[in-house]
Order: structure tokens, then sequence, then C-alpha cells
């Protein structure tokens, strides 16, 4: 059995296509499209500091829309996403009615401010 799982398995694993739940409890999952490759990591860790398992897309990869899957919400970097890649997430976003917050920032506080109560 492997000790080290991938973000890829990990995010599978806590976000199944139905019901959505962490190995201990019902937690949110969300995407992250767009943002900065140096930051991937702190956007994951702070995510999972507020209770959320976040799957980060920065626009390294070719395609995202077989790989977003089923979510509680997408999140948008306006500032720092390519327009393929912000037309694919704002098309999955509104055919599988998920909550789209796009936000021109792409720092750390930004994100975190997108999972504030409002």
């Amino acid at each position: 059995m492997k000790k080290v799982i991938d973000n890829e398995i990990l995010f599978q694993l806590r976000c199944p296509q139905q019901g959505r739940y962490s190995l201990e409890e019902e937690t949110m999952c969300a995407a992250l499209v767009g943002g900065m490759d140096r930051l991937r990591q702190e956007y994951i860790d702070t995510a999972k500091e507020l209770g959320v398992d976040l799957k980060v897309f920065t626009g390294k990869e070719r395609s995202i829309k077989n790989q977003l899957g089923d979510l509680d919400m997408m999140i948008l970097f306006t500032g720092k996403v390519s327009h393929s890649a912000r037309q694919e997430a704002v098309k999955h976003a509104k055919t599988n009615r998920i909550p789209l917050q796009m936000i021109h920032s792409s720092g750390v506080s930004a994100l975190r401010k997108c999972f504030e109560p409002r």
C-alpha cells in the first residue's frame, strides 16, 4: 500500500462523484482555476486549514474540463488564467450549477476571503 498519496488520488477519494464525503466527515470540495504555480501548495494548505479539499489548476494543464468533476464551489482567479481555461471553467460551472467566484487577485488572502461566510 502506498504511504504517499498524490493530490489527484486524494481528491478522488475525498470527492467521489456521489456523496462527496471525506474519510472522517463531510467536507467541501472546491476547484481553483488560475493562480500562480509557486503558490500551489499554499493554496492547498490554506484550504485544508479551512476544511476544504481544493483541486488547483494553474494553467500548465492541457485541458481541465475532464478533471473538474463534481464540486461544491469553483474559484476563478481572472488575473492569472488563460482565456480557454476560463471558458472551460465557466461552462462547467454553468452546466453543473456550481457556484462560481471570479476574483482578479491571485493571492492566498484572496482565496481565504472566498471561503468566508457572507
